[in-house]
């Protein structure tokens, strides 16, 4: 109970910062405290998770959070009940509060108190409060008995860190008890051990429980996400789902960017490390007794990596490197420094000594140096070396006028000069004085804009260039922790040059890696974007200098390998020259960092001077295991230093690393590794999965194909996740990380007009298409038809229809061949035309076909469609895939799939810039069904693919602009698409008899491009592309804008 207090005083706390009134903690908190910025964003974080799993149930058909949704969405909450589980003495409790609280009271009816604690509370149509041991099983499902029938309702028990705190035997019986009911949802949000009880996140977490005298029992028995699952699974529940906070937080479809924006905006923020390590030991698990598919539960895993992830390469070309270094290190530690900071900055002095400067103490910021003296073998500890200490002391101590600071940067150029550039006091106040260090440190130019958790690195020019060093800066956050997008130059001679944004492309980042590979060339990585996600892009730059200018060049460099994304998309990382090339040392990544890839070695492969491996290194350490949060590295001859760090671990404590690491090259181990199999470079599936898999691919393909006919017809429970089982064996594989399209059921039709508002892509099943779902055969097509009645086809020569390339050609045929050939595999398609006027009217199945016409109907639920319909078009398929294509004059169709299954990959709109759609068309001839599509369109890892199956009897509907591309699964599917207009106007005048015409405003918008461009025609072309380029960007700056005022003013009328 000591911890539930806890927690509702913390949720009070987000609650008065991040949610709009009515308030409903403030009752059950009589005296609120504000708590941390991470600790607020960690319990937004769950409260959010918790939120969107229950309104997903609560759209398909314990604390305050009953009162929330039946105040604000009381449209929702009809024929809901809510039952709050839980100790007897904090049922008396509540039942107080909400009876004494007009604001609690007054959102109930027909509420009775109850006389017994330990039964039924309180009672009312709307909540129910049950005080009971949720160990006794069988007394609560006694109760629960006499509170409702759960026979006849759909169930979602949620369980926020509650079930850890059980015995784990009683905790797995309550889980199996909730599975023994036909229609039940299982939410469940608590602690786990990603990188085991050593991490020393994990240590902090778990000895804070202990001191509470609640410890973590599941924990230990189910550590990981895959141990969670399989209990669950074990417990009866055959579709479960886990997934960290993290991986929630990130996700688009479950916290969109512009709600994480809106969050950050709430209060001054700079504790992502911290952040991320809370939100990567938290999980959100949905199982589910059916086969629907639910929010919480349907979304990939972001890709983290593989078992044993020690190879990883990267290349400029369409192409993977074999061979790669493994390197030994051996770590030792130093003595212990005087103070223990974090997000200082570590640097090499004069005389063999290295400093750290500045930092957050136990206290404040910190405006002093601490040194230290690493004995080497040019240098063993000796008097000379106390002599050394002194010297920098002395000569190298920077002034006390330099105020506290943290999260800057102190680069070494050449012949003993540094540089410190900007950091920060608070998260609202960057600092942009710079201080110059060459025989004593004096103040120089100012950054021409404040800076902190920017990337700097030290560059060398020819002697054309007045100084013959420099420093580069991209990326920080900046005032009204705005991101900065600008380059910046820093030459000892003219102080500061903005080198622009350079490409428009480029996503501005904080908290990035950069390096130079070269004296005016390097690469750029990671970090975090404005929408507080890890970037995944890595970018080559160099620099163009002369006497006149100096200019920025960027371009992508794309990573191949397993572990690619873990090794590359981290936050906070160290990255400094060593041996032949770089480590990459620690930081924060999509998932939590081992020991086993906390460093990263970075080098030129042998294949090419433009190709790089990164291996995960492999070290032995004489010290306790340090965090490697807030740390900083510099290298020298003899290996490398890493001193401070350490970070705050959410409400549970701070861990500090006590002391400096060296890491030595001595006894290096250099080897070529073989490569590895196929079935490991998967970068999205775990041990787990990849066992699964193994044991799928043994079962019999006969036992398969029995399940997939019962499937095609039966509409049991569990139908819907076989067929979905099937699909990876029985066509091409796609893109590994996908999102699962939800499956729901609508019985009006303003459940519909929610399915268009939110605008989504649903499967909706249990629908009336009339008698075609069990009359429709080919055979029984051909009789109803003709056989001799004359149809064209797509006829195609490969398995991929290209429209773009027009790889097939249209063929007049019969339709009783047309029907005989595809029953025999042959590569056709037939999407009906107007039998009236084909070019020149829009296929209609009532006037196009009537005999078939009478046995299709759409249900009353569906009337916006009826109402509003463009055109319905049979579609016939044999074994090819239908192009990747968009629905152009913004037409939403339903696609209702009668006979065979045919399985979908699906885009958002905000994905078709990765498609290489030429201007003004909406096809792309990308292949997104291929096995090695992201090896060809590396692009293609941002993109977020929805992937379905569709069986007899489906309707999916896809929205307007949303890519689309189709398989059949079996020989031949048969599908009717109905398409109707959902504007009021705006669409293009004139005919259009395949919906495949844009809007209005974009083919009148063209036009003015063209007029735009020809009014340059009298410059210069470098000025003309000049100017061209700043209107593109203004272009793409109203996009943003116009997406960014519609979220807020979704988002604003409810809550952030």
């Amino acid at each position: 109970m000591g911890t539930n207090n806890s927690s509702i005083v913390s949720k009070r706390s987000v609650e008065r910062l991040y949610f709009p009134e009515p308030h409903f903690f403030r009752y059950f908190v009589k005296k609120p405290q504000r708590r941390s910025p991470l600790i607020n964003r960690g319990y937004w974080l769950r409260m959010h998770a918790i939120d969107q799993v229950l309104r997903q149930f609560l759209e398909e058909p314990t604390d305050p959070l009953p009162f929330q949704f039946l105040a604000h969405d009381p449209a929702l909450c009809r024929h809901v009940t809510f039952i709050d589980v839980d100790y007897p003495q904090l049922i008396t409790r509540k039942a107080e509060i909400v009876t004494s609280t007009p604001q609690l009271h007054g959102l109930l009816n027909n509420v009775e108190n109850g006389a017994d604690p330990n039964s039924i509370g309180l009672r009312s149509d709307e909540y129910h409060a049950v005080g009971c041991d949720l160990t006794d099983v069988s007394k609560l499902d006694k109760l629960l008995a006499e509170s409702i029938d759960i026979s006849r309702c759909m169930v979602l028990c949620t369980a926020e860190v509650s079930v850890t705190y059980m015995n784990v035997k009683a905790a797995d019986a309550l889980i199996s008890w909730t599975a023994h009911y036909e229609d039940v949802r299982f939410c469940l949000l608590e602690q786990y051990l990603p990188d085991g009880p050593k991490h020393p996140f994990a240590q902090k977490m778990i000895e804070h429980f202990q001191k509470l005298n609640t410890p973590l029992h599941s924990v230990f028995t189910y550590p990981t996400l895959e141990d969670q699952e399989r209990r669950f699974a074990r417990a009866g529940y055959p579709s479960v789902t886990a997934r960290s906070l993290w991986d929630a937080w990130c996700d688009p479809f479950f916290t969109s960017p512009i709600r994480r924006k809106l969050v950050g905006e709430v209060e001054p923020f700079d504790e992502w490390e911290e952040f991320v390590l809370f939100a990567s030991h938290y999980f959100l698990l949905v199982a589910s007794t059916n086969a629907l598919q639910y929010f919480g539960s349907s979304q990939p895993k972001i890709p983290t990596t593989v078992p044993d992830p020690e190879i990883v390469t990267y290349s400029q070309h369409d192409k993977s490197i074999n061979a790669s270094l493994n390197l030994t290190l051996t770590s030792s530690p130093l003595e212990l420094l005087p103070n223990q900071r974090r997000f200082g900055v570590a640097f090499k002095a004069p005389h063999n000594v290295f400093g750290f400067h500045g930092g957050l103490g136990k206290q404040c910021r910190s405006s002093t140096t601490d040194f230290l003296s690493v004995p080497t073998s040019t240098n063993p500890k000796s008097c000379s070396q106390r002599a050394s200490m002194q010297e920098a002391l002395a000569e190298f101590a920077l002034p006390s006028a330099i105020e506290p600071r943290m999260c800057h940067t102190i680069s070494r150029l050449a012949d003993s000069k540094y540089l410190l550039i900007g950091g920060r006091a608070s998260p609202e106040r960057p600092l942009m004085d710079c201080w110059f260090f060459s025989k004593s440190w004096q103040r120089v130019h100012d950054l021409p804009i404040p800076l902190y958790r920017h990337c700097a690195v030290c560059i060398t020019f020819g002697h054309h260039v007045p100084s013959s060093h420099g420093i580069l800066v991209f990326g920080g956050i900046t005032s009204n922790q705005q991101l900065s997008r600008i380059w910046l130059l820093w030459q000892e001679s003219s102080g500061w040059q903005n080198l622009g944004t350079c490409e428009s492309a480029m996503t501005p980042v904080f908290g990035a890696s950069i390096v130079a590979t070269g004296p005016l060339s390097g690469i750029l990585f990671g970090g975090m974007t404005e929408y507080g996600s890890m970037s995944l892009d890595v970018w080559q730059w160099s620099l163009s200098a002369s006497e006149m200018y100096c200019r920025i060049n960027i371009s992508k460099c794309t990573f191949y390998g397993p572990a690619a994304p873990k090794a590359l998309a981290r936050f906070g990382a160290q990255l400094v020259p060593f041996s032949k090339g770089f480590l990459l040392i620690g930081g924060v990544s999509n998932s939590v960092l081992g020991q086993t890839d906390d460093i990263v070695y970075i080098s030129k492969a042998q294949t090419s001077s433009t190709d790089w491996n990164a291996t995960a290194m492999q070290y032995q350490s004489q010290s306790p295991r340090s965090l490697l949060v807030g740390h900083s590295a510099t290298s020298f001859e003899e290996g490398v230093l890493f001193m401070g760090g350490g970070a705050v671990c959410f409400s549970f404590g701070t861990f500090w690393n006590h002391l400096p690491v060296f890491l030595s090259t001595e006894g290096l181990e250099v080897h070529h590794l073989r490569k590895r199999p196929s079935v490991s470079t998967d970068p999205t599936k775990t041990k787990g999965e990849l066992r699964a898999s193994a044991e799928l691919a043994s079962i019999d393909r006969q036992q398969l194909a029995s399940l997939g006919s019962s499937a095609a017809s039966a509409h049991n429970k569990g139908t819907d996740h076989q067929r979905n089982t099937l699909s990876s064996f029985d066509c091409p594989s796609a893109p590994s990380s996908k999102f699962a399209i939800c499956r729901i059921l609508i019985a009006e039709a303003s459940g519909f007009a929610k399915v268009q508002a939110d605008g989504k892509p649903v499967i909706i099943s249990g629908m009336d298409l009339g008698s075609c779902s069990t009359k429709w055969t080919l055979e029984e097509l051909r009789n109803k038809v003709g056989a001799d009645r004359e149809v064209v086809v797509h006829q195609a020569t490969g398995q991929h229809m290209d429209f773009l390339h027009k790889n097939f050609v249209y063929t007049k045929k019969p339709f009783g061949l047309f029907v005989d050939e595809v029953s025999q595999g042959s590569k056709q398609y037939l999407r009906s035309l107007s039998a009236d006027k084909p070019s020149g009217k829009a296929a209609n199945l009532a006037n196009d076909f009537p005999e078939l016409a009478q046995d299709f109907v759409l249900p009353p639920s569906l009337r916006t469609v009826i109402q509003n319909m463009h055109s319905s078009v049979l579609r016939i398929s044999g074994p090819v895939i239908m192009w990747l294509h968009y629905d152009m004059q913004v037409m939403a169709n339903v696609l209702c799939q009668i006979l065979g299954r045919k399985r979908l990959l699906l885009y958002p709109p905000a994905d078709v810039s990765l498609f290489d759609l030429p201007s003004g068309a909406s096809s792309s001839s990308i292949n997104c069904f291929e096995d090695d599509v992201l090896s060809k369109y590396p692009s293609l890892a941002q993109a977020h693919p929805h992937e379905v199956m569709l069986g007899p009897g489906d309707v999916l509907y896809i929205p307007p602009l949303w890519l689309h591309a189709a398989l059949p699964v079996e020989n031949v599917s048969v599908s009717i698409n109905v398409f109707f207009r959902n504007l009021e106007g705006g669409y293009a005048p004139g005919k259009d008899v395949y919906g495949n015409r844009d809007v209005q405003a974009y083919e009148k918008g063209r036009d003015n491009v063209r007029k735009m461009v020809k009014s340059f025609d009298q410059l210069p072309r470098d000025m003309a592309r000049f100017y061209l380029e700043r209107l593109a960007d203004e272009l793409k700056d109203e996009a943003c804008q116009i997406q960014i005022d519609r979220w807020r003013h979704d988002l604003t009328s409810h809550q952030i």
